[in-house]
């Protein structure tokens, strides 16, 4: 597709944008099934990465799961769920097979065709789960339809947080409630080594994300285990119980809240389309994060064979995995594409990329076709004020500049920010609804939040002095950083 075709299509749809730290390779398959349904492109400036959606396409496939899903309260995970996990232990199957050995015994050709194995795979599995994306920009627009809809528009936030939250723990919930059983152990003089091994080897993918894989170590868990010790045994039961009990408190919560709120049949089961779209997608994230384990192998395996280096071969989309002698000559090709590189996929799955300054223009001309208005507005996540210095947060170099106090600003708040979630005065992302990781992190930790702004990594620069008024979602600025 050549450039004036691209950017024919780029001023013909509205665009819902999506990233973070990213390497492409990792992400590729998974673009790729969306790329199938809702058209888009992917830019990426070094691991910074800026992934955007036709939203018209996004309506259209969320609107039919609604409809089958308010027909059938149980379409969702009789129809979607089970099959991706059936999708998800054929995957697994085949991924067991990958360690150094193993990879290496295979002939060229052998590699490169066990190699589209697992693209085919993975591209079946995260073409059943898409409804995930397509429900990130119309979460919220539908949500406050059906409650005008059905005169319940005055409910308060908090209280469709709660009705649309998650029904199970989060994984760092799951792994916190570990972690202090251990310790309880620990203070009673029990011998906790076992524990931490079984601890690490189910949350050792905590330190892992779409830049790059990290595997946490026993030593690290130990280390934070034991830190945890030093608290007093009554405050250790305590806050175990509370993540003990977090589930049935929270069922407690909304069974009394819907009875006060007197919810008709057709908001409960939106709600609870809401609340299983969150718990599968932190499902989907455990598995999406443990899946880049092995491909990360796979990268070892084909940067020994071509003499690339793995910071190269992270550039390729995984369909570009061919030919051994093709991926080699990539090299000139590849080192462009680390600055600054623009992908697109057609429906038939065709590859275009610019590099350098294609595609910097190209980028420019999404991003300017998102900005609207100077006025900075979002969705309210968690309400409040707040007043500060904006941090742009991107990854996890970023971290080391965020001060207690900043307003935090980044494409999606991630797991692994919740050191500095919890330093920031106000966030405000570019993505989200109401069950995004931002909103769900934000309540928890009552800080005033506005998300899916979309252009607030655009318009918003470090250093800007903001107002945030997560009452409203607006975020003035009050004087440009210089």
């Amino acid at each position: 597709m050549t450039k004036r075709q691209i950017i024919k299509k780029i001023k013909s749809a509205d665009w819902y944008r999506q990233g973070g730290a990213i390497v492409p390779y990792f992400p590729s398959i998974p673009y790729r099934a969306a790329f199938y349904y809702f058209d888009g492109f992917n830019f990426y400036k070094g691991q910074n990465n800026y992934g955007y959606f036709d939203k018209s396409k996004q309506k259209k496939f969320f609107l039919q799961l609604l409809k089958k899903q308010l027909n059938n309260k149980l379409y969702l995970n009789q129809k979607l769920i089970t099959a991706w996990r059936k999708l998800k232990k054929q995957k697994d199957e085949l991924l067991k097979k990958i360690n150094p050995q193993y990879l290496a015994t295979l002939a060229d050709k052998e590699l490169l065709r066990f190699h589209n194995q697992i693209n085919q795979a993975l591209f079946k599995l995260w073409e059943r789960s898409i409804c995930l994306e397509a429900s990130d920009p119309w979460s919220d627009i539908v949500l406050r339809k059906y409650l005008k809809l059905h005169g319940k528009d005055n409910i308060k936030p908090e209280h469709l947080a709660l009705l649309c939250g998650p029904e199970k723990p989060r994984h760092l919930q799951r792994e916190k409630l570990s972690e202090i059983k251990i310790a309880i152990k620990i203070k009673q003089k029990k011998n906790s080594e076992k524990d931490i091994a079984k601890h690490q080897k189910e949350y050792d993918w905590l330190g892992t994300n779409w830049a790059g894989v990290k595997l946490l170590s026993f030593d690290y868990f130990k280390k934070q285990i034991n830190q945890t010790a030093k608290k007093s045994m009554n405050i250790l039961i305590k806050e175990k119980n509370k993540l003990l009990f977090w589930q049935r408190k929270r069922q407690k919560q909304i069974k009394t809240l819907q009875k006060k709120l007197k919810l008709p049949t057709e908001l409960k089961i939106l709600f609870g389309l809401f609340s299983t779209l969150s718990d599968w997608r932190e499902e989907r994230k455990k598995d999406a994060m443990t899946t880049l384990v092995p491909l990360d192998k796979i990268i070892d395996e084909f940067s020994r064979r071509t003499k690339l280096s793995k910071k190269l071969l992270f550039f390729l989309d995984g369909k570009e995995f061919t030919d051994i002698k093709s991926i080699e000559k990539q090299k000139n090709e590849l080192q462009k594409r680390t600055k600054a590189c623009f992908y697109f996929v057609t429906k038939k799955g065709k590859l275009t990329a610019f590099t350098d300054k294609k595609a910097v223009s190209l980028h420019r001309l999404l991003e300017n076709s998102l900005i609207h208005s100077k006025t900075l507005t979002g969705s309210v996540a968690y309400k409040g004020t707040a007043k500060g210095r904006i941090k742009i947060v991107i990854s996890k170099e970023d971290f080391k500049k965020v001060r207690q106090g900043d307003i935090l600003v980044t494409q999606m708040t991630r797991p692994e920010f919740m050191p500095i979630l919890r330093k920031a005065a106000a966030i405000i992302t570019d993505e989200g609804g109401i069950t995004c990781h931002a909103a769900i992190i934000s309540r928890e930790l009552k800080i005033p939040c506005v998300i899916g702004t979309q252009i607030a990594t655009k318009l918003l620069k470090d250093g800007d002095l903001v107002e945030v008024d997560a009452n409203r979602g607006i975020v003035k600025i009050i004087k440009k950083w210089t």
